[in-house]
């Protein structure tokens, strides 16, 4: 009793302190907008520098704005202007704010990496348009998507570990991403964003140890899920006295390339731990997230690991747009974490392979059909028309071409989906005939017998007379088991909430809300269980033992039960009215 206590009382000491982490994301957002709105307006020198007055090889190499731009480098350091020496960004500011306007000239005294100082005479630009899409629009509205998915999981997965290490993660990058350009111009927020970068890796380990699966070395041991922080924490505790050292001006470089190589490091521990997942995992429920999360996280950090890792080797320069895939990730973890319906990754993979096929037959086709037209008229067809007449051409034929590529695709590389859909749209049209519940019945195990070849199938649908859920015969006469659920069952209230499929590796290991029905859910003997959805309640549901094969469930077979689930339950409630 005093461990369920303590282990409650320390769930809500962390949901706490992840709705703090979150309240504060959202303050350092609308406070890091304030501050870089008033910024662009202000004379802006030609070339961002950080908080030690260093100069940074961020921003643009062309137009007139950045001229001085190309004339440091990233490690040249700002001393003074106009002759005023400066420390820091509030410094420089306090020397040309209101003393000066765009199209005037400051002189700048900059110490160069080689140990060399200079004068140099320097025209205040205005900062242009182009340059807060950017640098201030851009990483403000990724930051309020991150943000948004955070508030979301705080509001349904709160009281979970891995709902709340994602909150932790997607408020760390909405405050990385909403402070970037406060750290290129006036820093007020460089340590905030400095916490928050290392906080990414610690959430993130705390993911990876949390979601799809825990290991059995941490059932006994949550606290070790956090462990990851410990580390983010550590390296904070470094890098901190460096961030404002103008007496060692790049000192917190250094200090930063561990955070990014922290950061990398979990990064792959995540997509280790996923691999791990997506072929081992005895559960195809598991199997299915990792499978989803390696897919959604391979396109969102591919970009961005190769700058935390390569960028100081290659000298590679940052910019805004390295965040904008980044974004696919925390949707695709979200959506996993809130358990809806399983991503349709392989319609996903059908569809992208046909669509590139076509793309490349339309570019090639329009080359050719140009290529060819230009040989023939030469200047005497213009080219609008051309393009006219080509669009034509292709809105007569695309559908039609459209169709052919995707039977052409299912059937060199997709085979198995393909006869798959056929026998979705068998048991379909089968299910249109059937006007009872034990016609439904029978031909749900039918179909699930010939398919999968399970060891035993329950069928429990709701008798709305009696007010509980009972299973369904196999032969007419004798159901498959004669224990029943009644409507107040936790596990019916389970597939009240939860969306997707229940598989029991061990019956040992049920979830919280299930422990009360273990000794019923053991007699049963199912591994697998599939809601019927219905609107106010489920309508029934599924229940499988292990395969005859041997072999365990893939994330196919449950898409294919989750579909015929779909269609018996709509048949359900039609003979139930």
């Amino acid at each position: 009793m005093n461990g369920r206590f303590s282990e409650k009382s320390l769930g809500r000491f962390l949901t706490g302190i992840v709705f703090l982490y979150q309240a504060l994301a959202a303050v350092v957002l609308v406070w890091a907008l304030v501050l870089g709105i008033r910024w662009v307006r202000e004379p802006f020198l030609g070339s961002f520098y950080e908080h030690t007055l260093v100069f940074t090889d961020t921003g643009s190499a062309e137009g007139s704005a950045w001229e001085f731009n190309k004339v440091v480098n990233s490690g040249d350091q700002l001393l003074a202007v106009n002759g005023t020496e400066v420390k820091s960004s509030r410094d420089v500011r306090n020397v040309i704010v209101g003393n000066f306007v765009p199209g005037e000239n400051v002189d700048l005294t900059v110490k160069f990496k080689s140990g060399e100082v200079k004068d140099l005479s320097v025209v205040l630009q205005q900062f242009p348009d182009e340059s807060v899409n950017i640098y201030l629009i851009l990483p403000t509205i990724i930051s309020v998507i991150f943000l948004a998915l955070g508030i979301w999981t705080f509001g349904l997965r709160r009281n979970e570990p891995a709902g709340r290490a994602f909150i932790m993660f997607a408020s760390s990058f909405s405050i990385v991403t909403s402070t970037s350009f406060n750290l290129w111009t006036s820093h007020e927020f460089s340590l905030i964003w400095t916490f928050a970068c290392a906080v990414a890796g610690g959430s993130t380990i705390a993911l990876a140890l949390s979601f799809p699966s825990t290991p059995r070395l941490l059932i006994n041991r949550p606290y070790l899920r956090w462990s990851g922080f410990l580390v983010s924490f550590i390296l904070v505790a470094f890098a901190a006295p460096y961030i404002f050292n103008t007496n060692d001006p790049t000192g917190y470089i250094p200090q930063w390339r561990l955070i990014y190589y922290y950061d990398a490091l979990c990064i792959l521990a995540l997509l280790g731990f996923n691999f791990y997942y997506a072929f081992n995992s005895p559960s195809p429920v598991v199997k299915s997230q990792a499978w989803s999360t390696l897919i959604g996280a391979f396109i969102a950090f591919a970009p961005l690991t190769v700058f935390l890792v390569f960028g100081a080797v290659l000298n590679i320069a940052f910019s805004p747009y390295l965040f904008l895939p980044v974004v696919v990730f925390p949707a695709v973890m979200g959506y996993n974490i809130m358990r809806f319906r399983f991503l349709r990754t392989d319609d996903l993979a059908r569809r992208g392979v046909m669509y590139v096929i076509l793309t490349a037959i339309v570019t090639i086709g329009y080359a050719l059909v140009a290529a060819g037209a230009g040989l023939l008229f030469g200047n005497a067809l213009p080219q609008n028309y051309l393009a006219g007449i080509f669009i034509m051409v292709i809105a007569l034929v695309l559908e039609p071409l459209r169709t052919r590529l995707q039977n052409l695709t299912d059937a060199l590389f997709f085979r198995g989906s393909r006869v798959v859909t056929e026998q979705l749209e068998d048991f379909s049209h089968r299910l249109t005939s059937a006007l009872d519940l034990n016609a439904i019945s029978l031909l749900l195990l039918d179909q699930i017998a010939s398919t999968l070849t399970p060891d035993q199938v329950h069928i429990f649908t709701y008798d709305t007379l009696n007010d509980f859920y009972a299973a369904s015969s196999s032969d007419g006469r004798r159901p498959t088991t004669d224990i029943r659920f009644t409507s107040a069952s936790p596990l019916v209230s389970y597939f009240k909430k939860e969306r997707l499929p229940l598989y029991l590796d061990n019956v040992t290991d049920l979830p919280e809300v299930l422990k009360p029905e273990q000794s019923r859910i053991a007699l049963l003997g199912a591994r697998l269980f599939i809601s019927f959805p219905g609107k106010d309640r489920p309508n029934g549901w599924l229940a499988l033992g292990s395969r005859l094969t041997g072999q365990p469930y893939s994330p196919r077979d449950l898409r294919f039960l989750e579909n015929i689930c779909d269609q018996a339950s709509v048949a359900i409630e039609r003979v139930q009215t």
